[in-house]
């Protein structure tokens, strides 16, 4: 088994990041029309503080740019990884920008973009 990342996308809802077979980062997308918003990314415990999530949210705005859709940073976690990266991801940035998170916050739970029930 290789022990290098490698990316995929099980579902329309869900980007992973896989290290030997085994999940290690995800992040979660409602998709609607011509915007994903990504409203989790999450991180192994074992895995933290390796880079994997950002490389994982860059490859996911690059799966976006690539399908001509905008991204809604619900995330605190993408919202962030974009604003330092501006301007390259600046053009895909769809409505609001996120509140700052409080320390041990965790990303929003219910998606936006998802029509209502």
């Amino acid at each position: 088994m290789s022990d290098e990342l490698q990316f995929d996308r099980p579902h329309e809802g869900l980007f992973r990041a896989m290290r030997a077979g085994q999940e290690v980062c995800r992040v979660a997308v409602a998709a609607s029309g011509d915007a994903w918003e990504l409203y989790s990314t999450v991180t192994a415990p074992a895995f933290e503080g390796r880079g994997i999530a950002g490389r994982l949210v860059r490859h996911v705005l690059a799966e976006a740019e690539a399908a001509g859709v905008r991204v809604i940073p619900s995330c605190w976690y993408v919202d962030g990884l974009m604003r330092r990266d501006a301007p390259r991801w600046d053009h895909l940035r769809h409505g609001a920008t996120t509140p700052a998170a409080a320390p041990g916050d965790a990303c929003r739970i219910a998606p936006a973009v998802l029509p209502p029930s």
